[in-house]
């Protein structure tokens, strides 16, 4: 049975989504190379990407590079950018119904230089897409009531400058999605 986990990174900041993603990358390899007794190597190529600039979504496919797939299944990771408070539809084709969804709370106001919180907006756009409030991650620098105010706590807040909470949260998500069969 071939699975398919996507992992949707609503970030403003690029630079951000681009570590996790190598950091998935590696947790799939070990996860791989553990179930094989092989060293496997895991390839990670832009499935479909929006044309505008700045970059506002990005679809990453990690899977095991084509002459391995005869030891494992098709398993494969798909990790997303969007830079927006939504995921537009040309991204939303790529998404699986097995999901796990990685909010920042703190995003640029429109027309202004602040930051202000925009998690309700992304919330209300990729709900339909939650199956479990345990997949949605709450990722943000802030650490006022706003937060608290908007969504209570419904939903797991991991502190930016705790990385190895959202790496040990996203790690359990892959073992769990890819680890049986």
């Amino acid at each position: 049975m071939t699975r398919i986990l996507t992992i949707v990174h609503i970030e403003d900041e690029y630079r951000e989504f681009l570590d996790i993603v190598l950091f998935v990358k590696t947790v799939l390899e070990d996860l791989w190379e553990d179930k094989s007794g092989e060293i496997i190597s895991v390839t990670n190529k832009i499935l479909a990407e929006s044309k505008s600039v700045p970059q506002s979504w990005v679809v990453y496919e990690l899977s095991q590079t084509p002459v391995e797939r005869q030891t494992l299944s098709g398993d494969t990771i798909r990790y997303m950018f969007v830079r927006d408070k939504s995921v537009p539809p040309e991204a939303l084709a790529f998404l699986s119904s097995d999901g796990i969804f990685i909010l920042d709370v703190l995003r640029p106001v429109e027309g202004k230089t602040s930051l202000g919180i925009s998690v309700t907006d992304s919330l209300e756009a990729i709900s339909p897409y939650i199956t479990s409030d345990d997949r949605v991650v709450l990722f943000t620098a802030h650490q006022g009531n706003g937060l608290d105010d908007s969504v209570g706590s419904r939903f797991r807040k991991i502190s930016k400058e705790n990385r190895g909470e959202l790496e040990e949260f996203l790690s359990l998500a892959v073992h769990r999605s890819m680890a049986d069969g």
